[in-house]
């Protein structure tokens, strides 16, 4: 008998599980593969939950969030993003994976078609495990990874429901410019799409840079969620706390899906984010100027060894160099680093077809680990001939 249901037989032998299982036991290993930045949550947030749990705050809420969470939430995203979105059309959700997985359970029915970027952080899995068929548009490193609006719509059939953007993007670090958000969302009028905006990214854009939510732009209200996480910009991963906001008639719709999925996100958590959203916020500010000092190291470093190019990322804290030169698959590349040079780095192609060729690196770790990380590399690679 199977244990595992079809829908799930494919992320059983998923490359990043197997990646990692792989490393576990390694001694002496320096890592560059994970999202999890290694700054401490700043303390007023840690201080709110605290205060939280000393005062009782330990029940269930209403399964939207809190009233006043839901209030800032909205206050922020009209203040910095241009999204006019009341309370009741905003949903906190258990990080922004859980917001991406209810609108996608809510949303899409058996065999709609999703158009998504590739390379991507895991939204075809998601697509798939509701039932649906992920279309990739791929990101093309002349065009910095950029989405073009061209090949959105030359993907678009009758049975497209869902366009998916992000950004800044995971893996390649690319952000989506203004005149092509405004592109896209002609093409998301005029087919009558639904589609999902992922900002979890949005606050760590480098070299004054600007992100630009496309759920701001004119009439775009009722087709867009907008999705967003504590996560990344609050140093809150553990934490699993996010959002989206959507137009009431979606919102009511995506509710279901999150309430049986989860009744409501941890009390305590909530408080934290309403913390991190009203309080201070110069700690996000010196994060990111880390971030983008580790960026600079981490981007020349590699540039510097003969075979590898790297663009220099726009936003978010990942480098996705192009790792064609050694003329090996991104895995066979992935497990070479982790042998040869105790590195682990995750193969661009556990992203998507698209991704092969290129290697996803973190640069959420201290820039002793990345000097590190970036010699032993150098040093592999002088024993692999270039194959052009």
């Amino acid at each position: 008998m199977s244990l595992g249901a079809a829908r799930v037989q494919y992320l059983m032998d998923d490359v990043i599980v197997y990646l990692r299982k792989l490393s576990m036991d390694m001694e002496d290993l320096v890592s560059l593969a994970l999202g999890d930045p290694d700054f401490s949550t700043p303390l007023h947030i840690r201080d709110a939950a605290k205060k939280a749990v000393d005062e009782g705050f330990t029940h269930y809420t209403h399964s939207a969030g809190l009233p006043e969470l839901r209030e800032a939430i909205s206050e922020k995203l009209s203040r910095e993003n241009g999204i006019e979105a009341s309370p009741d059309e905003i949903i906190v959700t258990a990080g922004g994976e859980e917001a991406m997985h209810v609108t996608v359970q809510a949303l899409i029915d058996i065999k709609d078609e999703v158009l998504i970027p590739d390379p991507c952080y895991h939204f075809d899995k998601i697509v798939r495990l509701a039932g649906g068929s992920p279309v990739s548009v791929p990101l093309k490193e002349e065009n910095k990874f950029e989405i073009n609006p061209e090949d959105i719509e030359s993907r678009i059939t009758p049975r497209t429901k869902m366009l998916v953007l992000i950004s800044p993007n995971n893996p390649t670090g690319s952000m989506i410019s203004k005149n092509t958000l405004d592109e896209i969302g002609k093409i998301v009028k005029k087919h009558d799409l639904l589609m999902i905006s992922d900002e979890c990214y949005e606050k760590i854009v480098f070299d004054g840079r600007k992100h630009y939510s496309i759920g701001s732009l004119p009439n775009m209200k009722e087709q867009v969620i907008t999705i967003n996480s504590f996560s990344k910009t609050y140093a809150m991963t553990g934490w699993r706390i996010g959002y989206l906001a959507a137009d009431k008639s979606i919102a009511n719709v995506i509710q279901k899906a999150h309430y049986y999925s989860l009744i409501c996100v941890n009390a305590m958590a909530q408080k934290a984010a309403l913390a991190a959203l009203t309080g201070p916020q110069n700690p996000v500010k010196s994060m990111v100027e880390e971030y983008s000092r580790r960026r600079n190291l981490m981007i020349n470093g590699l540039n510097s060894i003969g075979g590898i190019k790297c663009i220099k990322t726009a936003g978010s804290f990942w480098a996705f160099p192009n790792v064609k030169a050694f003329g090996m698959s991104s895995l066979n590349f992935s497990k070479y680093l982790l042998t040869n040079a105790k590195v682990a780095v995750f193969p661009g192609s556990a992203f998507g077809m698209a991704g092969e060729g290129y290697l996803r690196f973190s640069f959420s770790y201290p820039q002793e680990t990345i000097k590190e990380a970036l010699g032993r590399i150098r040093d592999a690679l002088e024993k692999l001939p270039l194959k052009t």
